[in-house]
């Protein structure tokens, strides 16, 4: 391993956590806006990007806008 770093083959790492470990969930929401402002939509993605139980943001071409990710303890807590 310490070869490797050394020879830049392994420039980091990061951590797999297991939400379910956790005693979370993990809920996947997919997004395809619908008469959205520029301006709204990325007033919504910076909402996103700071709200504490969002865990990943992504953006796609083609026929879904974005996706993201909620860790929450249940369902109800997701729906909040």
């Amino acid at each position: 391993m310490k070869l490797l770093e050394k020879n830049n083959v392994i420039l980091g790492y990061y951590a797999i956590t297991n939400p379910y470990a956790l005693g979370m969930a993990h809920y996947r929401v997919f997004v395809k806006y619908h008469n959205m402002s520029s301006e709204k939509e990325t007033e919504f993605m910076e909402y996103l990007a700071k709200h504490p139980k969002v865990t990943w943001i992504a953006y796609f071409d083609g026929s879904l806008d974005a996706a993201f990710i909620i860790w929450a303890k249940s369902i109800f807590e997701f729906q909040e």
